[in-house]
């Protein structure tokens, strides 16, 4: 253990854990702990009887509360607006070997996933000059720049819409691995869309563009991978 890891048994872990605490391991295995039983049930007991907190005390698909408040007292879809004309809709999401933007200057993780890379559909790519490969720069409707980084013309995204993988993008200079990798989506949110019910926010509402970058690999060697 010691050879992957700064102490030579699990104990000396769970005794450095413990230092400033003032209570020590031997102290715990000796008197044990007190675990407060918690009231609060994040499940409800199927064989307990519950109480929905609705005037009804049932589920309700048609909510009187709701109509009185002046709302739609009926689940409705409101579709999202579409892109602006020359405009897609920025989508995002996780890399199976990154956590969020926590890990990309990690030395391993950085060797299997260095950057990220800009998804677009080919007639998309058609229209705009975006070659596959090739140095793209992604830029909303405010003047927010990120980028290059490759663009990956695909059929398994819908025209409209592009791609980027979440926490690449980093400008600081200490990150030796991850700065200067890839765009950040980040930088391009700047809309939102807030549920007029929970107050929640919506997700991908952004609309970029997608511009290709003057040279290639030899220009962008970092961000380009």
């Amino acid at each position: 253990m010691g050879e992957f890891f700064g102490f030579e048994t699990f104990e000396e872990y769970l005794s450095a854990r413990l230092e400033g605490s003032g209570v020590t391991l031997a102290e715990l295995k000796e008197k044990g702990f007190f675990f407060p039983k918690s009231e609060v049930k994040p499940y409800l007991d199927p064989r307990e009887p519950n109480d929905w907190k609705t005037p009804s005390g049932k589920v309700e698909l048609y909510s009187k509360q709701l109509a009185d408040a002046g709302f739609d007292p009926m689940p409705k879809h409101t579709p999202p607006p579409d892109p602006p004309k020359g405009f897609l809709r920025l989508t995002y999401g996780r890399s199976p070997l990154h956590t969020f933007g926590r890990t990309q200057n990690n030395d391993i993780l950085h060797d299997l996933n260095p950057g990220n890379c800009v998804w677009l559909h080919p007639m998309c790519a058609a229209a705009l000059g975006v070659q596959h490969g090739k140095p793209v720069f992604v830029q909303n409707a405010h003047g927010d720049v990120t980028g290059p980084m490759p663009a990956r013309v695909t059929e398994r995204i819908r025209p409209q819409t592009v791609y980027m993988i979440h926490g690449f993008g980093h400008s600081a200079k200490g990150l030796t691995n991850a700065c200067c990798m890839g765009g950040s989506d980040a930088e391009l949110i700047r809309g939102y869309v807030v549920d007029g019910i929970s107050g929640s926010t919506g997700m991908r509402t952004e609309f970029v563009k997608v511009t290709p970058a003057e040279g290639g690999k030899e220009k962008y060697p970092c961000a380009m991978g």
